[in-house]
C-alpha cells in the first residue's frame, strides 16, 4: 500500500489513479496523518454464467406460476395461497 501526501496526489492525479484501477490501495496524508484511502470499486459480475442463473431463476419462476393458474383454474387452490 502507498502512502502519498496530498501535494504528491495532487501533481500524480493520472498516475495514482492508473494505480488504483490495477487493484492497488492508496493512503493519502496531511501533515503525516491518513486522511483518504482510495480503492477501487469492484465490478459486478456481468459474466454469461450470471445471466444463465438469472434465466435459469425465471424460468422456474414462470413454471410455478403455470402450476398455480392451472390449479386455480381446476379449483385447485394450493394450501398456502388459501390461508
Amino acid at each position: 500500500m502507498l502512502n502519498i501526501n496530498v501535494t504528491e496526489f495532487e501533481s500524480h492525479l493520472n498516475q495514482i489513479v492508473s494505480r488504483v484501477e490495477a487493484g492497488e490501495n492508496i493512503i493519502i496524508t496531511r501533515l503525516g496523518e491518513p486522511i483518504i484511502r482510495l480503492s477501487a470499486v469492484k465490478k459486478t459480475r456481468q459474466g454469461s454464467d450470471q445471466l444463465l442463473m438469472t434465466t435459469e431463476k425465471l424460468d422456474d419462476a414462470v413454471d410455478a406460476s403455470k402450476r398455480i393458474l392451472k390449479e386455480a383454474a381446476q379449483g385447485k387452490l394450493p394450501r398456502y395461497i388459501c390461508t
